[in-house]
């Protein structure tokens, strides 16, 4: 509940401009991004146990290169030889060793934890888009960061032990 309300306080969908042109996409494609994660979670937590990470992202590629496919042949032509270094280069880093992390990191902090961890995304798009573009970020979406951010944080913390611990009833009945 937290990481929503700090969410809300930074995107800040009740202001006129949130409903507007490129925004609106933006927040569109957030929406859809937030669906294929949630799904990619589901899926992945059951799969990675039987076939493992790498062979599980790598299902995962496939599917998003035919879901993709569509949006990006268009394009293809204007793809020069000098290009597919680099699109090596991202579809390795972020694609497959992102990708093969993501899937170990959720098998050890489960679903929920990862769910509010992934809150963090569009605190880290609004501060590149503020240090790299120069948007405005209201002191209400600083807010909003730092309750996101906060949450993280305390998914995250080790749990304590109990204050208070009762004897056992074989060490009662030894006593």
């Amino acid at each position: 509940a937290l990481a929503v309300a700090g969410l809300v306080l930074l995107l800040r969908p009740w202001e006129p401009e949130a409903l507007t042109g490129a925004v609106a996409l933006g927040a569109g494609l957030g929406l859809a991004s937030a669906l294929a994660y949630a799904s990619l979670v589901f899926v992945v937590g059951r799969l990675a146990p039987r076939l493992g990470p790498a062979r599980t992202m790598g299902y995962h590629a496939l599917l998003s290169a035919v879901l993709l496919a569509p949006l990006s042949l268009s394009g293809l032509h204007e793809v020069e030889l000098s290009d597919l270094g680099l699109i090596a280069l991202a579809a390795l880093l972020p694609g497959v060793i992102a990708g093969v992390a993501f899937v170990r990191g959720l098998a050890l902090v489960g679903a929920a934890k990862a769910a509010v961890l992934a809150f963090v995304e569009p605190v880290v798009a609004c501060g590149v888009g503020w240090l790299v573009f120069g948007e405005a970020l209201p002191p209400i979406a600083w807010l909003g960061a730092l309750l996101v951010l906060g949450s993280g944080v305390l998914v995250s913390w080790p749990a304590s032990p109990p204050l208070h611990t009762t004897p056992s009833a074989a060490t009662q009945s030894s006593s």
